[in-house]
């Protein structure tokens, strides 16, 4: 009759799998961690670029506000309606009374 006795390094072996597999697993983990972080860094280099590109279009549209806020753009467009410059001006002044108790 033979008998059959369980192996004896088993337990041994359990943990050399379970070490392979903490190993396996933190690599995978590492491997998510830098799929991350790079995908991180492209995106800050596309805002970055969109900042550049915001700054750019802020810049013209300074520009073609200066231009047509120059004094002699300004007085051309006044000219063409029909406006003058007053040396002194009248202005429209509405008298109030304080309360309609001092009337």
């Amino acid at each position: 009759m033979t008998i059959i006795s369980p192996s004896k390094n088993l337990g041994t072996l359990k943990f050399i799998l379970l070490i392979f597999a903490v190993i396996f697993a933190g690599g995978l983990f590492y491997i998510y961690q830098y799929n991350q972080l790079v995908n991180l860094k492209h995106r800050i280099a596309n805002l970055e670029e969109a900042i550049v590109r915001s700054h750019v279009l802020n810049t013209d549209l300074k520009d073609g506000l200066y231009r047509l806020t120059e004094p002699a753009v300004l007085k051309a467009a006044a000219f063409e309606k029909g406006l003058i410059l007053d040396a002194k001006p009248d202005y429209l002044e509405i008298k109030q009374w304080l309360s309609d108790s001092s009337r």
